[in-house]
């Protein structure tokens, strides 16, 4: 019941303030048991995110790495410079996941695309990135279908829902 509020104010408050940025804690999260085989996913310490991420893959038993984009989005912080590289490279490396994993394959966030570069984070650390789907809700199907993406996984929509979202995300500081 406390992880559904928690998601529900989350939700909230950084859909109302989505144009701050609104960070949460760095580091790396156990998502169920994971063992020394399990997936390594990474994504950026927007709060907003990193709730999201989590409740997609509740059920997975797997390692979750959140990377600093100074509390900005991944699309827009990919983009904008403030999650580069260097953030991906320092995660990998102060987190401790080497020492939890036997292989060095890491998920992305394809939106991150925009600003990070595979080959160099491959020649700097080692690990192997794998672009995930674009919305984290397609996390489940993407890691049931051995980590492949369908054509609809690629795509970046604008739903109803995201227009509300953002439409209420511009309004509300606004209108104070």
């Amino acid at each position: 019941m406390f992880e559904i509020i928690k998601y529900a104010i989350v939700s909230i408050a950084t859909t109302l303030l989505r144009g701050f940025p609104f960070p949460c804690k760095t580091g790396m999260i156990k998502i169920g048991n994971p063992n020394k085989n399990s997936p390594v996913f990474l994504t950026t310490n927007f709060a907003l995110t990193v709730e999201r991420v989590k409740k997609a893959l509740k059920g997975t038993n797997c390692y979750l790495l959140i990377a600093s984009s100074h509390g900005i989005n991944v699309w827009c912080s990919a983009t904008g410079g403030h999650f580069t590289n260097h953030d991906v490279i320092s995660i990998l490396k102060v987190s401790g996941i080497e020492k939890v994993v036997s292989h060095r394959n890491v998920v992305l966030p394809q939106l991150a695309a925009t600003g990070i570069e595979s080959k160099v984070i491959s020649k700097k650390t080692g690990w192997n990135v794998i672009w995930g789907p674009v919305y984290a809700k397609d996390i489940p199907e993407f890691i049931k279908s051995g980590f492949k993406k369908t054509p609809q996984m690629r795509e970046v929509k604008f739903p109803l829902m995201q227009r509300i979202e953002i439409a209420i995300m511009w309004a509300f500081p606004f209108s104070i």
